[in-house]
């Protein structure tokens, strides 16, 4: 927690400094109703995460992926500032610093390796089930990075009494990085930020991919094994599950087998929690080895090679339309969703368009997705952005990956910043959903959440 804050007061000393100067301007662009090249922000409440049954719990899937996308932005922004925009060389050598930098960060608090395990630490925190994020120790040149200090009886409440939760605990780290490349795009795409974010774009796709691939393969034996010797006999050293992907789909397939029945660990001392790929059915080894090939639909995406938008003709002559689209693959708590994502820009209209694809073992479901950015609401002289997301979908009933019977569901959200100063904004955002799995909500189950923060903002 005082790593993220720090990355927090390091963020707004900064935009700070660098934001006054330039007020007058954002003035203009703001009357104006103008998309910002980029946002710092922060959820400062998130409720009701923040105090779940009366226990201060920070930071939420929300405020983790903030905390993480202001990071990578600040440094970006830093970055080409220091080069300057002027030469070729001076560019080019501004693109590899940050190239250099997002490698080098992946393992750093407030890097993308943070944010995976933060959201691994978010769905326990849900259940009351304390952890800690291994990337504070800074161990650079680890194999795996744990997310340890947790007990094996609370593992086993949470199999047995939320099995669904159970199975997304695995998979949401890769979720966070699918996440953050998302809030990323929309960023490049609304508000032409060219922070360069490619190379983010492809480490966090790339992360992914091979994980994936890792964890299919026979070499997630020896991984799990060295792993289980080096924890040993300490319970409190050893990650919550191992390698994220085996321990997936063995729980996916798996819903109603105790947590004990995984043996005992090796060392003699408490569960064996970590999952090895010997350890899974043929049709386990099948079911995740399909994952790791639809892992690379992710690079249908045209932002990872720097076409930010693609401009169409338009017949009416009311306004440029500027287009992109990309597909998303995530892992679920009843098997797995393909996204194809629509953005699209006419000012002042900031759209994205989501068509949902859900599938479990023998069935596909689908849900629309219609998110607006920035919608400027003129109250006398001032001006009120708001950003409204409306979401529908039929789900498998009780996430359960067996299951042909059909859960519809809907999400809709409604956030309004409001600017104090062009370069500072107040924001507050209420969100309801009913039950079923939504990338970056960390229930499951029906859940109203409220949150306030404030946004530095760079036109």
């Amino acid at each position: 927690m005082r790593a993220a804050l720090t990355l927090c007061a390091a963020a707004i000393l900064t935009l700070t400094v660098v934001a006054v100067p330039t007020c007058a301007d954002a003035q203009a662009a703001t009357e104006l109703g103008a998309v910002p090249r980029f946002q710092l922000e922060l959820s400062v409440i998130d409720a009701p995460f923040n105090g779940e049954n009366g226990i201060p719990t920070f930071p939420s899937m929300e405020q983790s992926l903030q905390l993480s996308n202001d990071f990578y932005r600040l440094a970006h922004w830093g970055v080409l500032s220091a080069w300057g925009n002027g030469s070729t060389t001076r560019r080019t050598l501004g693109g590899l610093t940050i190239t250099l930098f997002d490698f080098i960060s992946m393992t750093l608090p407030g890097g993308m390796g943070w944010l995976h395990e933060e959201w691994h630490r978010a769905v326990m925190s849900r259940r009351e089930i304390s952890s800690y994020n291994d990337i504070y120790n800074l161990e650079l040149g680890a194999e795996v990075i744990a997310v340890s200090q947790v007990s094996d009886r609370k593992l086993a409440q949470l199999k047995a009494q939320h099995p669904a939760e159970f199975v997304r605990l695995a998979a949401a780290g890769m979720e966070a990085q699918i996440e953050q490349n998302a809030t990323i795009e929309r960023d490049n795409f609304f508000g032409g930020s060219r922070l360069f974010i490619e190379p983010l774009l492809v480490l966090n796709f790339f992360s992914i991919s091979s994980y994936l691939g890792a964890c299919s393969s026979k070499d997630a034996n020896d991984v799990t094994d060295r792993a289980n010797e080096q924890d040993g006999r300490n319970v409190p050293k050893r990650d919550f599950t191992g390698l994220d992907c085996d321990a997936w789909v063995y729980d996916l397939h798996r819903p109603r087998e105790a947590y004990a029945e995984r043996g005992e660990h090796p060392s003699g001392v408490g569960i064996d929690r970590y999952i090895r790929h010997a350890d899974l059915t043929r049709d386990e080894k099948h079911f995740l080895r399909l994952q790791y090939y639809l892992s690379h639909l992710n690079f249908v995406d045209p932002q990872i090679v720097g076409f930010r938008h693609f401009r169409l003709p338009d017949p009416l002559s009311t306004g440029d339309l500027f287009i992109n689209a990309n597909v998303r693959h995530y892992l679920t708590s009843f098997g797995y969703a393909l996204d194809l994502n629509v953005l699209a820009q006419r000012a002042p209209y900031n759209m994205a368009l989501i068509a949902h694809s859900y599938f479990n073992r023998d069935a596909y479901r689908p849900g629309l997705e219609l998110m607006l950015e920035r919608l400027p609401f003129s109250i006398g002289r001032r001006v009120i952005y708001l950003s409204p997301r409306l979401l529908f979908w039929l789900q498998p009933r009780n996430q359960d990956f067996y299951t042909r019977a059909v859960t519809p569901g809907v999400l809709a959200r409604l956030k309004a910043s409001y600017p104090i100063v062009p370069w500072f904004e107040l924001f507050a955002s209420v969100e309801g959903k009913t039950e079923g799995w939504v990338a970056g909500n960390v229930y499951l189950d029906a859940n109203l959440s409220a949150r306030m923060g404030a946004s530095f903002v760079v036109y």
